[in-house]
């Protein structure tokens, strides 16, 4: 449930962003006949709500689609466990976001100011929500973006979320 209101919230926030970066839609969900066991579970119910998400006003937050999330497993290459172990969904200002498949729990690199495959030591690599839904309420919808992605009270993404509320 929290996960519908997430991506209702999402939706509304599309729909009032101002132009030139919007009004935008969701794109709509992945059909109940294709199997997403591939994708982390958590995920994967995000993906039966809307495959993918460009968020933001310039796109800085991506959740990826599936064929985006199919293509893309090499991303965990450098990770403890790799493919096998992270599923990679999301990215934000082009770093990405990974599930952990066996607990769901939501990982990025934290410092936005490094790319992240620099990250040899994976220093910055750090764990941001217990679940998908909570990663979408922080980072994308709630106190998150302001505080690692907000360009300021003119943030045409900040106004959006601010008037669907």
């Amino acid at each position: 449930m929290r996960l519908i209101d997430s991506v209702r919230r999402i939706a509304a926030a599309l729909a009032r962003l101002a132009p030139p970066y919007g009004p935008l839609e969701l794109p709509p969900p992945v059909p109940l006949d294709e199997p997403l066991g591939d994708i982390a579970p958590g995920y994967a119910e995000f993906l039966r709500l809307a495959d993918g998400a460009d968020c933001g006003s310039t796109g800085d937050m991506r959740l990826w689609s599936a064929a985006s999330v199919r293509h893309t497993p090499w991303m965990a290459d450098d990770l403890p466990g790799g493919a096998t172990r992270w599923c990679v969904v999301a990215d934000v200002l082009q770093n990405p976001v990974f599930v952990e498949r066996a607990t769901g729990e939501v990982w990025w690199f934290s410092d936005l100011n490094i790319v992240w495959y620099t990250d040899s030591d994976l220093a910055s690599f750090a764990k941001l929500a217990d679940d998908v839904a909570g990663f979408i309420d922080h980072l994308i919808l709630g106190p998150g973006y302001v505080q690692h992605l907000s360009t300021g009270r003119d943030d045409p993404w900040l106004e959006a979320l601010s008037t669907s509320e």
